[in-house]
């Protein structure tokens, strides 16, 4: 997933390619959030494991480490289709 600087969204709302990027830009937001449905099932995991006293499957610091640059990602992304929408005037 590339980012999108402000002039190259306005360059594609000039060539009247927004909705196909609009339709990108929300499955990139898809994809990220099963990626981040991931580590909510790692720190369940992490939790049951906790709980029965075994030994952890998965590092909480990888676990929160991945989980915060995801959420960055998911609202840059996010962030980057509201302004889209905006330029565009819906």
């Amino acid at each position: 997933m590339e980012k999108m600087y402000p002039y190259e969204i306005i360059n594609i709302l000039r060539k009247g390619e927004s909705n196909a990027h609009i339709a990108k830009i929300s499955m990139e937001i898809e994809e990220l959030q099963k990626q981040f449905a991931d580590t909510d099932y790692k720190t369940t995991k992490n939790l049951q494991y906790e709980k029965m006293g075994l030994e952890l499957p998965y590092d909480w610091n990888e676990i929160y480490t991945a989980a915060e640059a995801i959420r960055a990602q998911i609202r840059e992304k996010e962030a980057e289709m509201n302004n889209l929408l905006a330029l565009k005037g819906e």
